[in-house]
């Protein structure tokens, strides 16, 4: 079944009328929804996570940590998520990203070179066709510890 973003949108307008009729605002279920629907607005529709925020009337933070619950449970294999979601799974699919890469963080390391070195880096990018000098420096890094190991 094909679906538009008006139809994600008008199940979030009926979600939040849940939140804000709700006594308890933390409930499971309704938490399990918001993330399904967050998920769906910033993967497949290419929502910002500050539209998406003012959709919800929740901080862009909350909604940058929310978009990621959804495929943690799924890829989890989450049962009460499934049960909480399980209209909107059949209504609404998605195969939404992987992003356990994204948690690998690179190491910054700063150097000072001269003008002279400069010049050879920029020299050196323009050969490999790399887009900057960082890129450069990573691939000269890299080789001379290929080498070095060997």
């Amino acid at each position: 079944m094909e679906y538009t973003n008006d139809d994600i949108l008008k199940e979030c307008d009926t979600l939040v009328y849940e939140f804000q009729n709700s006594a308890k605002k933390r409930l499971r279920p309704l938490l399990d929804k918001r993330n399904y629907l967050i998920a769906i607005l910033y993967y497949k529709f290419g929502y910002t996570e500050e539209k998406i925020g003012t959709i919800f009337n929740m901080n862009r933070t909350t909604v940058s940590v929310s978009k990621l619950h959804t495929y943690s449970l799924l890829d989890y294999g989450d049962s009460v998520f499934k049960e909480n979601v399980n209209d909107y799974l059949i209504n609404y699919p998605y195969a939404f990203p992987s992003f356990t890469n994204r948690y690998k963080k690179d190491i910054q390391i700063t150097i000072s070179v001269d003008t002279k070195i400069i010049k050879k880096l920029r020299a050196y990018r323009d050969i490999v066709n790399e887009k900057t000098i960082a890129n450069a420096v990573k691939r000269l890094v890299t080789n001379g510890l290929n080498l070095w190991e060997k």
